[in-house]
């Protein structure tokens, strides 16, 4: 056994590490079709739950986007900015210890806040099955940060090809355990199915590719210099999240479970086009880094990310009429209960287009301006709050909370794009 896994990780890391155009092609097509079975495991629940546990799903999503930011508590992301970095200048060995270091520490932090959760869960006044979510999304936080080190690890050695196995290995298990057990056991089954899909990744990343983990002595001067990089980005990583997200809990407390699970299907399309963004920017993002640690001039790469965002508009305006037959078709076809969300999932398509165009925010981390990032971050989060908040004063439909998150994806790309231009002409 011992023979035959030393063999695979040879054979990896000996084909990983080659820049061609056959292995970058392979790269984008397992991240797409991983993608793509994202987006089909989403239609897939949708179809098999009803759509009042299909807001309960979206519920838990949401709450697990904001543990996974909150319990790493922006080491994680001093981490990201790091790594490659320290890779990049060939300090492996920092690279090794600054990753251990970061993963004991958080791992005692979920498991010292768990005992206060759990005590703050039974003291709330909720339904059952608001308590199930909230537990859930306690655990699945914990999980998704857990399978961030393995995806960040594999991203930051540049070894991308065992990165996109390990993304569609969790879109798959996901999917087939998500079919069967929520089949039976409803939105339960499905979110049983999420951690399911992060462990057998994790396990599998684990054995062939990552190695020299174990639980560490913590040096705080390092962890206060990840923290110096890592606290700005986290806080404004949660207020992006937040605003992404915080028109599902206006909808969930003033509409309620079953708006909610229309609004999460016509946000399907959006989903997908986080997907495809997070493919872009995990390909993007530690190669601009790692060049940056080499020395390549900033400009360059810069211009190199407006090519990309020039591109990806193309593509979304001739992909504007096949979604459009296709949409039609799916929902008259298969999510008839779902038919009147259509004007909203054509207002979705132009939010995911916008985001997948949002690249160049990496130069922003690049010159370590992560407070800019937040700065911008705080003013649009606050923008889309008093108008999600201004919505449900006037008693406004689900179109009118999806026009209002399309502003707010256009706010992004234009402060994102205009900062980091800025700081290119004035850090340079």
């Amino acid at each position: 056994m011992n023979l035959m896994v030393g063999a695979i990780k040879e054979k990896f890391y000996s084909g990983v590490k080659l820049q061609s155009v056959n292995f970058t092609s392979a790269y984008f097509l397992l991240m797409f079709l991983g993608s793509a079975i994202n987006l089909c495991r989403s239609l897939t629940f949708a179809k098999i739950l009803d759509v009042n546990d299909f807001g309960y799903l979206a519920l838990f999503n949401t709450f697990v986007s904001y543990g996974t930011i909150l319990f790493q508590f922006g080491l994680l992301n001093g981490l990201n900015r790091e790594l490659p970095v320290a890779l990049g200048r060939g300090e492996n060995e920092r690279a090794i210890r600054l990753r251990n270091m970061v993963l004991t520490l958080v791992l005692m932090v979920i498991m010292l806040l768990f005992p206060l959760f759990a005590a703050t869960l039974w003291w709330i006044k909720a339904d059952i099955g608001v308590k199930i979510i909230y537990l859930a999304a306690y655990g699945g936080s914990a999980i998704s940060v857990l399978y961030g080190f393995v995806t960040l690890e594999l991203r930051g050695r540049q070894l991308l090809l065992p990165f996109s196995f390990i993304y569609v290995l969790q879109a798959v298990a996901t999917l087939l355990i998500g079919i069967i057990a929520g089949f039976y056991c409803g939105f339960k089954g499905v979110i049983a199915s999420v951690f399911l899909g992060y462990i057998i990744s994790i396990v599998i990343a684990m054995i062939f590719w990552i190695g020299n983990i174990h639980l560490t002595r913590i040096k705080f001067q390092e962890i206060k210099y990840l923290l110096h990089i890592g606290v700005p980005l986290v806080l404004s990583t949660f207020c992006f999240t937040f605003a992404l997200s915080m028109d599902r809990l206006f909808i969930a407390k003033y509409l309620g479970m079953f708006e909610l699970g229309k609004y999460q299907f016509a946000s399907v399309i959006f989903i997908a086009g986080t997907a495809v963004s997070g493919v872009v920017a995990q390909c993007v993002s530690p190669q601009i880094l790692y060049n940056y640690g080499k020395g390549t001039d900033p400009e360059k790469n810069f211009s190199v990310l407006l090519k990309i965002m020039g591109g990806i508009c193309v593509i979304s305006l001739l992909g504007w009429y096949p979604f459009i037959v296709s949409l039609n078709f799916l929902l008259e076809r298969f999510f008839c209960k779902y038919f009147d969300t259509l004007p909203i999932l054509k207002i979705f398509y132009f939010s995911a287009s916008i985001t997948i165009m949002n690249v160049v925010g990496v130069m922003i981390n690049v010159f370590n301006k992560q407070f800019m990032a937040l700065g911008y971050t705080v003013i649009v989060t606050s923008v889309l709050f008093f108008a999600y908040l201004l919505a449900v004063k006037t008693n406004s439909s689900l179109i009118t909370f999806s026009k209002i998150f399309l502003f707010g994806q256009i706010m992004f790309v234009v402060m994102n794009t205009g900062l980091s231009y800025w700081c290119i002409k004035k850090y340079k």
